[in-house]
């Protein structure tokens, strides 16, 4: 299935230029999920695509295995079905808000009903390099990793505390988060001092 659309529901100028690299809280990815996630914006996603909750389970079981390396046709009968049905369950717990998708599975989310991850975050939520991250699937391992950086740096760059200054790596910044380099500029300008 090709990616959905990069574009979010929003315009790229409403990037925070406070020189905070996390905008706040709003968007933040904990421990148990994505905070921005909005239930109910993946319900009115998966019915405008006419989707069921269990065509959802399908592509998101389908999507798991193949990032595995594994084809659905591995998992077949009785194992198939008991696994579509506790998918099924999981996508009805995330529409619920008794759960909250986890990054990798908030874009597995969004590509299986055809819209960019940020079309299932609550309305207003703040382009911040938490929320872009999020957006992709990816952590922030994932994303020092591709800048050669260490993950405690990235954080610090994330809270604001720290800066990426060198524009070659505010270049590789924007291409791993998909946006512009002046967005990526302003998300990674560390907070002036008090």
């Amino acid at each position: 299935m090709p990616n959905p659309p990069t574009t979010a529901p929003f315009a790229a100028g409403t990037a925070s230029l406070s020189g905070k690299g996390s905008g706040g809280r709003e968007g933040r990815v904990g421990n148990s999920g994505v905070e921005a996630f909005d239930p109910q914006r993946l319900r009115e996603a998966r019915t405008k695509a006419g989707l069921t909750q269990r065509d959802v389970a399908v592509r998101l079981l389908e999507a798991g295995l193949a990032a595995k390396g594994s084809s659905p046709a591995a998992v077949t009968g009785e194992a198939w079905a008991k696994a579509v049905e506790t998918e099924r369950n999981r996508v009805i717990s995330y529409e619920q808000g008794t759960h909250t998708p986890r990054a990798v599975l908030l874009r597995r989310l969004a590509e299986a009903v055809g819209v960019d991850a940020f079309a299932l975050f609550k309305p207003d939520t703040p382009r911040t390099l938490v929320t872009l991250r999020a957006r992709l699937g990816l952590n922030q391992a994932d994303v020092a990793e591709k800048l050669s950086f260490g993950r405690a740096y990235y954080s610090r760059v994330e809270q604001g505390i720290a800066a990426i200054t060198d524009e070659a790596d505010q270049q590789a910044l924007a291409e791993v988060l998909q946006i512009e380099l002046d967005e990526a500029r302003a998300l990674t300008a560390a907070a002036a001092p008090a």
